[in-house]
């Protein structure tokens, strides 16, 4: 999460070099009201001297005030009023030089014009932290939404139980194989796990759940990452075999993944041993529709359960 930047400065250096900088033209102030008062150095030619460094003084508070507002508007006030004292008691009094109390108009403006300056860069501070703040909130809240956004997408387009994509996901997915630039030929295979129904029955739904799961798992693993894997229902599955295969390649490899998923699942008191069932369809041979290419491959699954275990069928 990105914040807006703003340029900060060390608030004791600031303060430190301002004060120096403050001090020493007070010493010049000084060192001029003692040639006054020696007679070395006419009124006159004081003024110009005086009023700029009364320039200097009013640029080091504005300065200070700008760059560390939070903290640089009390030393900046301390020191337009010790100015104040400064020009009072050395510039008038010690130097019998009445001429010079007006010089001492130019700290107590610089004090308005501080409070001024302090006050507005106080607000545009406080206005750019609320902005912060809300742009802090409204990230959280996309965030939030986010999640949630894949959240409800994982419950309407994944399983609850496996986290394979639904029976709707499967069809969206063949949807966009279908109207692809490419055309290219792919194979839907629908396989079931045989008896399932019966070995829920004999054992109990936790057992089920797990066969369903390490059966899934199993799949999603054959086919990997790049693989399309659905739950359509119960304990028939679907895939995608992508390119162009012929039958003899299909069989050989439904043959490879019956191999790794058909392995016994451990469960609590000892191995199920498993078998499937499969239909098999080809776009665009025996449908165009992802509609058409999964009722042809459900119709290809429920003929090879009939079959026998362990039957694959080739809709026809």
């Amino acid at each position: 999460m990105k914040k807006s930047k703003r340029r900060k400065f060390n608030p004791t250096v600031i303060r430190i070099i301002g004060i120096l900088l403050f001090i020493s033209t007070l010493v010049g102030q000084g060192q001029i009201s003692r040639r006054i008062g020696a007679g070395n150095l006419p009124q006159a030619a004081s003024g110009g001297v005086n009023g700029i460094i009364s320039q200097i003084q009013v640029l080091i508070a504005v300065a200070m005030v700008v760059m560390i507002p939070k903290k640089g508007i009390f030393t900046s006030l301390v020191m337009c009023i010790v100015n104040s004292l400064y020009i009072l008691v050395f510039g008038v009094i010690v130097s019998h030089n009445p001429g010079a109390a007006p010089g001492v108009i130019s700290p107590l403006i610089t004090i308005v014009v501080c409070t001024l300056i302090h006050y507005y860069s106080m607000q545009s501070i406080k206005a750019q932290e609320e902005l912060e703040k809300q742009n802090e909130d409204l990230i959280e809240t996309n965030d939030v939404i986010t999640k949630e956004g894949e959240r409800l997408s994982r419950i309407v387009y994944n399983d609850n139980l496996t986290g394979l994509f639904n029976k709707e996901m499967f069809a969206v997915k063949l949807d966009e194989l279908i109207k692809s630039e490419e055309k290219t030929p792919f194979t839907v295979v629908y396989t079931e796990i045989n008896d399932f129904d019966k070995i829920v029955k004999s054992r109990d739904n936790a057992s089920g759940d797990m066969i369903l799961t390490t059966f899934a798992y199993r799949l999603h693993n054959f086919c990997g990452n790049s693989g399309t894997v659905a739950r359509i229902r119960g304990a028939r599955f679907a895939l995608i075999i992508t390119g162009q295969r012929s039958r003899e390649s299909v069989s050989s490899y439904i043959s490879d993944l019956n191999a790794e998923v058909c392995e016994p699942i451990a469960l609590g008191d000892g191995l199920q041993e498993i078998t499937v069932s499969s239909g098999v369809t080809h776009f665009p041979r025996d449908g165009k529709t992802s509609e058409d290419l999964m009722k042809n491959a459900d119709s290809a699954a429920d003929y090879a359960i009939e079959k026998g275990n362990g039957s694959l069928y080739f809709f026809s």
